[in-house]
């Protein structure tokens, strides 16, 4: 299991402080003698779990690109709560699953998590002001808006709103892990099929995109059936429109319309393939499903 504590707005005493709480919190869950690693990163801290030689080869992994995943089930959350007990129960219950999720502790912190990464699902606090405006945004977002939402609810007069504001499924505080790991199973298969959507297959292939304004030739490190993730020597502008156009490996030519979904400092965006152009989406399929089937051979192989 992996946990990391995100939120961009605090100062390094306070992230420092929620980092050595939360790294203390799991020791107590899982015993004083299992080694916890904190690594620093761009947003926030990732606690990791488990033998030291483990949590080195995590660590070193956090440090590659954060848009390539080898797991294609590997299941991510985000947790928007400022209470220590809903963090205990919802780490006891993914804990079973080897998922991992990120903890933000406000709204704000929450709208900027989501807008930088793609994840599978949230658990949302209804405590946390701003709560219902998180799930909205979720809904009416490009990058998760299929993202599967339980809302943490302490009053059933909220049912209704939480509903409303796009959740999937409600569950009653206080929580526990049973509760956690039931509601996981439950939406198990809704959550992995939207993940093999949007399973990124690694490559390095050339792109063109065209904006409208200028044409600027790229480098594809990621290739999804939802998306792309791709390196531009010009920043592209977050929710912009643009063109693009590739090859595949197979030769198969792919063209059509997408939206940038998300942008960093390094001058990676991510792309949603919106529109495509003649067969292209066909031919996209084909080769994903051809990947998909040398995966599970490799697999099947090494198992």
């Amino acid at each position: 299991m992996e946990i990391e504590i995100g939120n961009s707005k605090i100062d390094s005493e306070n992230e420092r402080g929620e980092a050595i709480f939360a790294r203390d919190l799991l020791r107590r869950e899982i015993g004083s003698s299992t080694k916890v690693k904190i690594a620093r990163q761009e947003h926030g801290f990732r606690i990791i779990v488990g033998s030291h030689k483990t949590a080195q080869a995590d660590l070193h992994r956090s440090t590659e690109n954060p848009a390539t995943m080898s797991n294609p089930l590997e299941l991510e959350f985000v947790l928007v709560s400022g209470d220590y007990a809903t963090m205990n129960a919802v780490s006891g219950g993914m804990k079973k699953y080897g998922a991992k999720f990120i903890l933000v502790p406000t709204a704000e912190a929450a709208r900027d998590c989501l807008n930088r990464r793609k994840i599978d699902g949230v658990f949302v606090d209804l405590e946390v002001q701003g709560a219902l405006g998180v799930m909205e945004s979720i809904r009416k977002g490009s990058s998760n808006a299929k993202a599967v939402i339980f809302a943490c609810v302490l009053h059933a007069r909220e049912y209704t709103d939480a509903l409303s504001a796009g959740a999937n499924f409600l569950l009653r505080k206080p929580l526990n892990e049973d509760s956690i790991a039931l509601h996981i199973t439950i939406a198990k298969e809704l959550l992995e099929r939207e993940r093999r959507r949007y399973f990124r297959h690694a490559v390095n292939l050339p792109v063109i995109l065209n904006d409208g304004e200028a044409e600027q030739h790229a480098r594809m490190t990621n290739l999804s059936e939802g998306g792309m993730a791709v390196r531009t020597a010009k920043a592209l502008k977050h929710t912009s429109a643009t063109d693009f156009a590739f090859d595949l490996p197979t030769g198969a030519s792919v063209s059509g319309r997408g939206q940038v979904a998300w942008t960093n400092t390094e001058g990676i965006a991510g792309i949603i393939l919106q529109n495509f152009r003649g067969s292209g989406r066909e031919h996209l399929e084909v080769w994903l499903r051809a990947q998909e089937q040398l995966a599970i051979k490799k697999n099947a192989s090494e198992g």
